[in-house]
């Protein structure tokens, strides 16, 4: 049973760190400039919740 157990655990440690997702790129303004040190929020779309926050370097 204990086996059954960690086994489950693994399995469920595995199956999470799967999900993970990069972006990647550059904020611009409206004249192709980069932006620094803006906020980047990325929300679950179904909800609404915030999900990950970043600030951008001085490349944008």
């Amino acid at each position: 049973m204990k086996y059954l157990f960690y086994i489950a655990v693994l399995f469920f440690t595995v199956s999470i760190s799967a999900q993970t997702i990069k972006v990647r790129g550059t904020i611009k303004d409206s004249l192709g400039n980069p932006l620094e040190l803006a906020n980047v929020i990325a929300t679950v779309e179904s909800s609404n919740d915030i999900e990950s926050c970043a600030i951008t370097n001085f490349e944008g």
